[in-house]
């Protein structure tokens, strides 16, 4: 196989998981527009996790946009990194909000 070829359940995987991650970035964006606009106690301290899973699901769009399978998977590898500092910094203020 050479470098521009890529098993197609592998890419199916990317594209999916890159579905996935646009899906939980527009949800979290709609949870804190909402919570900011209801004025909900400590939702500041959400801030950081809702921008770092909105900018996760705005990389999953480079997946699908990219026409080169290279920046597909640098995209892919951007998106992947900001959902796991978005559960990271989630864990984080959990234990800090006890």
């Amino acid at each position: 196989m050479s470098t521009a070829e890529e098993n197609e359940h592998l890419r199916r995987f990317r594209l999916d998981l890159a579905t996935l991650l646009i899906l939980i970035g527009l949800i979290t964006a709609s949870a804190g527009t909402f919570g900011v606009i209801n004025g909900q106690e400590n939702i500041g301290l959400l801030l950081p996790v809702f921008a770092l899973f909105t900018l996760s699901g705005a990389a999953g769009i480079g997946v699908h946009a990219a026409t080169d399978l290279s920046l597909s998977r640098l995209f892919s590898l951007w998106s992947a990194m900001l959902a796991g500092a978005g559960v990271l910094a989630a864990f984080a203020i959990s234990r800090f909000m006890v």
